[in-house]
């Protein structure tokens, strides 16, 4: 089973993003600042978090150290 993980990072410079982590890959998440952002997104559109996050674009990967 894989799990979906959203999170939040903000840059050296104070530029906020979001992430979105599914198994091994990470990418941030083009056009979002904020997982409330998102959320508000969804909402509006009747969808899930998830349906909102996948419907992004998706930019630069990420390497994630845990």
């Amino acid at each position: 089973m894989s799990f979906l993980r959203l999170l939040q990072h903000r840059a050296a410079d104070g530029t906020r993003s979001v992430i979105l982590a599914e198994d091994d890959t990470a990418n941030f998440l083009d056009g979002v600042t904020s997982t409330r952002e998102l959320a508000l997104r969804a909402i509006a559109a009747g969808q899930t978090l998830e349906a909102a996050a996948r419907g992004c674009g998706t930019g630069a990967s990420v390497v994630l150290e845990l």
